[in-house]
């Protein structure tokens, strides 16, 4: 993901959520919930792979 490369921790967060978004079942809302919380609460030194397993196709 360019925006991890880059560094630049608030647009990589709002893709990973934009991805999560469009991978989302609509009846999924607190699972969208839980996992768009956990995002939000990365770090610039926390480890990002598994999210981005996660919601990257």
């Amino acid at each position: 993901m360019a925006y991890k490369q880059a560094g630049n921790l608030p647009m990589m967060k709002a893709a990973l959520k934009e991805r999560l978004a469009k991978r989302t079942i609509g009846s999924d809302i607190d699972g969208f919930l839980t996992k768009a919380k956990a995002i939000d609460a990365l770090t610039a030194n926390d480890t990002i792979d598994r999210y981005l397993q996660k919601v990257s196709g």
